[in-house]
């Protein structure tokens, strides 16, 4: 489509474009056969008029929905925004070669789609504020979506030496033992060592295997026999279980709205310039372009 709007380019600067000529110029000559300025004029018709009228159509509609709406794209925000994509690329020539490679003439070509992509999000960022009910609907049709992983909180001393590994389980293992209070003196791990080995709440399915294996075995307050994971040693208490659970809807109020926001966006995006045809009175004078038109809709 965009090689099509170079040419229309070419066609709208044409002065013979605008009206018809009294003298039909040359524009070019092969083998001594001339092509007219007219007869270009009917081929860019021919080729490429459609498309490019859909594109000056798309824009004036998008451009009336964005005063209905209220909205606009200034130039602070279009500079800012280049400059993000910008940023993509390790230098402004990989920049410059991406965008002619998708068909944009000139930076200023790309500038343009770039101001009718943020005219569109302003647009249907309107347009998708879900109801307390869409919400809701969300949250009980999507119950996997909201629902928490069993989690633990364990203790861990770890060591690099096993044979210290099975001499402190027995010592941890007798009666009286304090678990954290050895954590605190023995535990070769910077991160749990100063409080007493106290790993915090996780989910059981991201710890390393061998270390989530042996804590599905033990019951809360019970120590693991000694675990070899990745060339280190761990000796684990289970302090609690968190079973797996499905969130209330007031505890994933704001995660559900930015899941079904979010859906919604990605939908009317895709159907806005549709929606936006459908809606349109659009008159076609040209009878040549009319021709056409009529087949495109068709």
């Amino acid at each position: 489509m965009r090689g099509w709007q170079c040419i229309l380019l070419l066609f709208v600067a044409l002065p013979g474009c605008r009206k018809v000529v009294a003298a039909d110029k040359t524009v070019a000559v092969v083998n001594g056969m001339p092509i007219t300025e007219s007869q270009l004029h009917q081929a860019l018709i021919a080729r490429a008029g459609v498309i490019g009228l859909q594109q000056m159509i798309d824009e004036k509609l998008l451009e009336q929905a964005a005063r209905r709406h209220g909205v606009s794209v200034s130039d602070k925000e279009l500079d800012e925004a280049l400059q993000l994509h910008k940023k993509r690329f390790l230098s402004a020539r990989d920049f410059q070669e991406h965008i002619r490679m998708f068909g944009y003439a000139s930076e200023a070509d790309y500038r343009r789609s770039l101001r009718r992509d943020l005219l569109t999000d302003k647009i249907v960022a309107q347009q998708a504020k879900p109801t307390d009910t869409d919400l809701r609907t969300y949250h009980a049709q999507h119950p996997e979506e909201f629902t928490e992983p069993e989690r633990v909180q364990v203790r861990d001393i770890l060591l690099s030496n096993p044979q210290s590994a099975r001499e402190l389980l027995k010592a941890l293992r007798s009666p009286g033992s304090d678990f954290a209070a050895l954590a605190k003196i023995f535990s070769e791990d910077p991160t749990t060592k100063s409080k007493g080995g106290d790993r915090g709440i996780e989910r059981l399915e991201d710890l390393a295997k061998p270390l989530a294996d042996a804590i599905r075995k033990l019951a809360p307050g019970e120590i693991s026999d000694v675990v070899e994971n990745q060339g280190a040693w761990h000796i684990l208490k289970l302090e609690r279980r968190l079973p797996r659970r499905r969130k209330t809807f007031e505890e994933c109020a704001e995660e559900v709205r930015r899941v079904v926001e979010k859906q919604k966006r990605e939908q009317l995006k895709l159907t806005l310039m549709q929606r936006l045809r459908e809606r349109a009175k659009v008159q076609i004078n040209d009878p040549r372009l009319q021709a056409a038109w009529n087949v495109q809709k068709r």
